[in-house]
Parts: structure tokens; C-alpha cells; sequence
């Protein structure tokens, strides 16, 4: 399956992105708060399931699935103008804040589930209090039923332990 027909389907996906050349993305409490609002509004729009995600000085990372029609690929083209051109606007810049486009992995299974939304909670703690940077969303009752259809799909088949 191409990168584009998996963008298009209905998948789990790990989605992140950081500053050009590591910079900063967010300067101020204000940034997180636009960028914040930003990528809960156009998820929600575009009917996506927004798992959990976090928002880091220079990074961020998403958990989501789509529930309707509209492709990954323009709900991130959407945040990421709409986040540049505030951030180059506030700060008197021009060009990339971005890396480049976004990066993204598919969930698989439920054990990737698991230690996917873990290590995007976990984000906040590695650079001291998660007060500092209280823009962190999860949805509990959303990973959980992920986890449990996942089980029930048998995608997660167990695996014999080979001596």
C-alpha cells in the first residue's frame, strides 16, 4: 500500500513534526495555546479521533484516526500554514518553521497502541514538569476502545514464545 492510499484510509496513525533545524516551535504560553486550539479544531472539523498529543518547545506528537472521508494530508496542511504564518507573523519571520512535512507512523497493533501513548505522555516528563508545558491532550476512553478493537480484530495475535 503507497504512503497516499494509507493517508487516505481509515488508520491509527502516530503523527509528528519538529522546528527547522530544532528550533522552537513555541516561544510563549500563547503559542502553545494557538497551536493547541488549532490542532483540536481542525481534527475535530475534519472528523478525526484525536487520541492524545503533545505539544513540545520544538515538537509535537499526535495520535489520531479518522472517522469520516477526509485525508490526514489536509487537516496538516491546514495546521501547519495556519500555525506558520501566526508564529511568522508574531515573530516578524518568514519562511520554514517546520522540518518539512510531517512525519507518521501506522499503529498496528495493540502493544504499539499501548507504548505509543505512553511515550507521548512520557514527552512531558523528560523535560522536567508536566506543568511547564500543560498542552497534553489524551482521550483515555478513546485508547482504550482502540485497544480492545484491535483485540478483537485479532491483530494482535499472541505469539508463541520459541525456546
Amino acid at each position: 500500500m503507497s504512503k497516499k492510499e494509507e493517508r487516505k484510509k481509515k488508520n491509527l496513525l502516530h503523527i509528528y513534526n519538529r522546528g527547522n533545524r530544532k528550533q522552537n516551535i513555541c516561544e510563549e504560553f500563547e503559542d502553545y495555546a494557538f497551536l493547541h486550539n488549532l490542532i483540536k479544531d481542525s481534527f475535530q472539523k475534519n472528523h478525526f479521533d484525536l487520541l492524545c498529543f503533545c505539544i513540545m518547545p520544538n515538537h509535537y506528537h499526535l495520535l489520531t484516526q479518522s472517522k469520516g472521508p477526509n485525508s490526514i494530508g489536509k487537516v496538516m496542511q491546514r495546521i501547519g500554514l495556519g500555525y506558520t504564518k501566526y508564529f511568522n507573523m508574531k515573530y516578524s519571520l518568514s519562511g520554514h518553521l517546520f522540518q518539512g512535512t510531517y512525519q507518521y507512523k501506522l499503529v498496528t497493533d495493540s502493544l504499539q497502541l499501548r507504548v505509543l501513548s505512553q511515550y507521548i505522555k512520557e514527552n512531558l516528563y523528560d523535560i522536567g514538569s508536566p506543568t511547564k508545558y500543560p498542552f497534553f491532550f489524551t482521550n483515555q476512553e478513546l485508547i482504550d476502545y482502540y485497544f480492545l478493537t484491535f483485540l478483537e480484530n485479532f491483530n494482535n495475535p499472541v505469539k508463541p514464545i520459541e525456546y
